[in-house]
């Protein structure tokens, strides 16, 4: 509930963390020693077991009381210095503090109120802890699987409470047929002397606050490296909490049915065997990747998916969770003997094992993961414990237990040790959408595997763990950037979506002054609503600061977006800067991740979207983007609905053709004044962004993306089954977790059918109209434009089925065929897309028509015209023109990047082969090909091809040189791998003998 107030971001969570472990922990210390003095402690349990309940129930309001404190001091405080952590946390214990103070003494209260008296090592608190903890599995199961999506947040609460005053009841009840005094003996058993206290309180408290920082620590490491290999859903981050628990309940259980004696030596073996089990998954690195992705690949239904996701993270988590619920217990036992002061004792050890888990929370989330990395974390995690296992082990051995301490302990501390130094996770692991469903391999072929792992690596040019997430830069087609796993962004293969999105709200506003982009990405958004001349200023909110190393890397797409005076980038949890601010907005466009990703639902909303209008002018815009892959209908009508509950008038766009949606929302009519409209896209930003990105142009190539009018949307809506998505019921984080992985539905073209059949697809215009057949021309070239799948659209009298049939073939690769039907009618080429089809088609047969149509290319796309031109000089045998015209291709390249990727391949793959003979062109190529690309477009093509070339004949002594920028990653491909051996060989290099195990390898399989 209150990172519905504060946001998601790691302040905000800390200080709930925060609160809560410390209120848990100040409870049991409290409560401990009040259950030692208590005549029954069962009737103090039920008081404590009321007092739970009565604070849950209040939750809900308390909740809201803190929302509008928070809110109402948003506009005078700076949420991100001290002063806004201090109120989070004064906020924070508001909410939690009664509650979280009484659950803390609830263990040492129920403890003390056993009536064993013969249970000198305290084996009896190992079950209750146990006990305790196998509920909590339940009910987080429960919540996170059923209730909270069936009940709510509210509900869900509610029912919680019920349950507490149905164990308060119990508790009472029994508290009455106890006795109202204990036995004498039940404090007083005899303890024999060699079973006096194993070990001082200060070690003891040491060691428990220590185990609680690794625990915790080890908490933040596996919910950011499990998040690529699982999906990073709800679904998911429940289930891993789930794991942690069972975990650390049969750990419990073991030590109450296998705990002896304890003492000092035997938490020293728990601590090194603790840091040997979380050293193991470590060591294994990708081979974990590599079995989550096996399960993934073979789940068919929704529980199968999950079943996987247990299954991986029960490998990763559950064996160090056991040994962490072991040792709680096994650290009251070394305070102390039987019944006596048991209450206190259990509330020292929580407290400080509390205290350490703070310490580990705000460590790990503010410091150490951002610092050093997730990986190196866990390192350091495992050092940690065996570090405390061999001081520990020196104390038993001080006491007489020298061998047995140097043997129990060295052995497991040198494995864990030695597993740390082992390759550990790579991007193949951190980097693959795995979780998402969207990795396909052949896992038997031991060759395919190799492939892929060394692709991901060499495709990953660095990656970080910043405070929020942990992001990669991918540099395969063009700059991609990864966050915690998954794709959210491509400067070129996303442009489509992520440049329209802004300028197609400030193109439908009347006169746009001020926008806010929620979410930096690449820049794009930010960096062309910017170019706008009548905007004045943009502000950015953007919650991982590592972002900004995307947007800069990404500058030759996105204006120049971080040198621009008029952007104002605002790190920050978007709702909470939303909501606590106050500046008023003329566009706002919010470009999230998937709703499927925990927390990101919040931003969908009906709350959300009322804090949106609240910042936006009258006459505002708010443009929504949202994933029209893999999400179901019903999902889709939620999001239109909850928009619908707000804004009275929604649009529907389709920024990538069967990718990616917008929804364009107001609180008056969109008045589509379309001489207004014709004169934009006639001018600076909107001409250029429109031809490069969906390669076409005019009021036509706008509005072929558009799928639906306001009554399409209100129709859309009305189901029997739709929700709007809120604050308490968030039915979008559980409907697309769902359906991530699915590809089987084409809901934008079910969507867009059903607007053409109920005649809700245009707009109702001011000053003309326009021929929707020749939008839906442009549709088409925007198709091949977007390298998207080509929409299955019927000729007419006006539309020719010869041009259709020439996209068709031109979007399958086919230029002959293109060439052929496009000659057969009888239009020029007038949107950018066409011509880029024409002029190719034409350039790879030789036809000298080309050249009228490379040069009308040239001024939007230089590099396409330098590239054909080679193109067409190679088919007409000027050989040497040809090179010269594709250096001049690849010098622009540099610093333009707007070039279609798939014109530019095949250029590559005719010059290629026709200079392979040609030794001056070749060199001259293979130093053209040294620098990469604007924003790392074909960064990997460029380097097999560079390799290619210096690996062929000629090339002997610069053999060395082509490979390097390869290694060690090289792709797993026998010509490769066999020249590669023989270059180091012939070359002495020290990485000859590894380039023969390579290609041994490789020939094995």
């Amino acid at each position: 509930m209150l990172r519905l107030i504060f946001g998601t971001s790691t302040a905000a969570s800390a200080a709930v963390m925060a609160v809560f472990l410390g209120g848990l922990g100040f409870g049991a210390f409290f409560l401990g020693r009040r259950a030692d003095r208590a005549e029954n402690p069962l009737r103090l349990y039920a008081i404590i077991e009321f007092g739970i309940a009565l604070s849950a129930a209040l939750t809900p309001v308390l909740t809201e009381l803190a929302r509008m404190a928070y809110v109402g001091l948003g506009g005078t405080l700076a949420l991100g210095t001290i002063g806004g952590t201090v109120v989070r946390l004064l906020l924070s214990t508001l909410v939690l503090g009664v509650p979280t103070f009484l659950m803390g003494g609830t263990l040492p209260v129920m403890a003390r109120g056993a009536r064993s008296t013969a249970d000198v090592n305290r084996r009896s608190l190992g079950a209750l802890y146990g006990m305790n903890t196998l509920g909590a599995v339940i009910g987080t199961l429960a919540a996170t699987f059923v209730v909270l999506e069936m009940l709510g947040t509210r509900a869900t609460v509610w029912a919680a409470a019920v349950l507490n005053v149905i164990v308060a009841v119990v508790a009472l009840s029994m508290s009455r047929v106890a006795s109202h005094k204990r036995a004498a003996s039940s404090d007083d058993v005899h303890v024999p002397s060699d079973v006096a206290h194993s070990a001082p309180a200060w070690l003891v408290m040491t060691a428990a606050g220590i185990v609680g920082f690794v625990f915790l620590l080890m908490e933040l490491v596996w919910y950011r490296m499990l998040t690529p290999l699982l999906g990073g859903s709800s679904y998911t981050f429940g289930l891993i909490l789930a794991v942690a628990l069972l975990g650390i309940g049969i750990g419990g259980l073991s030590y109450a049915i296998f705990g002896r004696r304890p003492t000092t030596l035997a938490f020293a073996f728990t601590c090194a065997l603790e840091g040997l089990l979380l050293a193991l998954p470590f060591a294994f690195g990708d081979r974990v990747a590599l079995f989550a992705l096996g399960e993934r690949q073979g789940a068919a239904t929704f529980g199968s998916i999950v079943w996987g996701w247990l299954l991986v993270t029960a490998a990763v988590v559950f064996p160090a969770a056991a040994l962490s619920g072991y040792q709680f217990p096994l650290l009251v036992g070394l305070l102390g003997k039987g019944r006596k002061q048991l209450g206190a004792d259990i509330g020292k050890a929580y407290a400080a094992n509390s205290g350490g888990a703070i310490a580990g929370s705000l460590a790990g989330g503010f410091g150490l993961i951002p610092l050093l990395s997730a990986p190196r974390v866990w390192q350091c995690a495992v050092f940690l414990l065996v570090g405390l296992a061999v001081v520990v082990a020196i104390y038993s051995a001080r006491k007489g237990a020298m061998l047995r301490s140097a043997v129990l302990v060295s052995v497991p501390t040198v494995i864990a040790v030695a597993c740390c130094f082992a390759l550990g996770p790579t991007p193949f692991w951190r980097d693959s959408p795995i979780g998402a469903g969207r990795v396909r391999l052949a896992l038997t072929d031991g060759n395919a595997v190799q492939r892929a792992l060394n692709m991901r690596r060499l495709e990953t040019l660095w990656d970080v763990d910043g405070i929020e997430s942990a992001v990669s830069l991918d540099r395969a087609n063009g700059i991609s950037f990864y966050v915690n796993g998954k794709s959210d962004g491509s400067a070129i293969g996303d442009a489509a979506t992520q440049v329209m999105l802004g300028l197609l709200g400030s193109m439908l506003h009347p006169d746009p002054k001020r926008a806010l982009v929620i979410g930096l990405g690449t820049g794009e958004t930010a960096g062309w609503l910017a170019q706008v001349p009548s905007i004045e200023r943009v502000d950015v909110y953007e919650l991982e600061p590592a972002l900004l190393r995307i947007a800069d890397a990404c500058a030759l797409a996105n204006q120049n977006v971080l040198s621009n005076p008029k952007v104002h980038v605002i790190l920050g949890d978007a709702r909470e800067l939303l909501l606590t601010g106050n500046t008023k907005y003329d566009v706002i466009a919010s470009e999230p991740s998937n709703p499927y990703r925990a927390g990101v639902s919040s931003l969908f909303t009906r709350e959300f979207y009322s804090g949106v209008t609240a910042r936006l002018n009258r006459s505002g815009i708010f443009v929504q983007w949202v994933q029209a892959y893999e999400v179901k209908s019903d999902a889709m009508r939620t999001i239109v609905a909850t928009l619908h509950a707000v804004f009275p008038f929604v649009e529907t766009w389709e920024l990538m053709l069967n990718k990616d949606l917008a929804f364009v929302a107001s609180r008056d009519a969109l008045v589509h004044d379309l001489s207004r409209v014709r004169s934009r896209a006639e001018t600076e930003p909107y001409r250029t962004a429109m031809s490069l990105v969906w390669g076409v142009g005019g009021p036509e190539g706008l509005y072929s993306g558009m799928l639906g009018n306001s009554e399409f949307a209100n129709d859309f809506a009305k189901s029997a089954h739709t929700a709007v998505n809120t604050d308490d019921r968030t039915y979008l984080e559980f409907a697309f977790a769902r359906s991530v992985g699915d590809t089987a539905k084409d809901l934008p073209g079910e969507m867009r059918q059903s607007a053409i059949n109920r005649d809700h697809r245009a707009p109702h215009f001011v000053n003309g109209a326009l021929d929707w057949n020749v939008v839906e021309e442009r549709r088409l070239t925007r198709a091949i434009t977007e390298a998207g799948s080509l929409p299955d659209v019927k000729p007419t009298e006006k539309f020719s089925d010869a041009r259709q049939t020439a996209r068709y073939a031109y979007a399958e690769g086919d230029l002959g065929r293109a060439r052929a039907y496009w000659v057969v009618q009888k239009t020029d080429p007038i949107a950018l897309g066409d011509l880029r089809m024409v002029a190719e088609s034409y350039a790879a047969a030789g036809d000298s028509s080309t050249l009228q149509f490379i040069e009308q290319l040239r001024p939007l796309e230089p590099v396409e015209a330098e590239a054909l031109m080679a193109v067409f000089s190679n088919r007409t045998n000027n050989h040497n023109g040809a090179v010269d015209h594709l250096i001049n291709a690849l010098t622009l390249y540099r610093s333009n990047p707007w070039a279609n990727r798939a014109l530019i391949e095949r250029a590559f793959d005719v010059i290629g082969s026709s200079v392979r003979g040609d030794l001056s062109g070749s060199r001259r190529l293979f130093a053209a090909l040294k620098e990469p690309f604007a924003v790392r477009a074909l960064d990997v093509s460029r380097l097999q091809v560079r390799s290619f070339i210096g690996l062929g004949p000629g090339f002997e002594k610069d053999c060395v040189e082509a490979l390097v920028d390869l290694e060690p990653n090289v792709p797993w491909d026998n010509v490769l791998l066999q020249a590669r051996y023989q270059c180091y060989e012939k070359e002495q290099s020290p990485l000859a003998p590894k380039a023969k195990r390579d290609l041994e390898k490789f020939l094995s399989h």
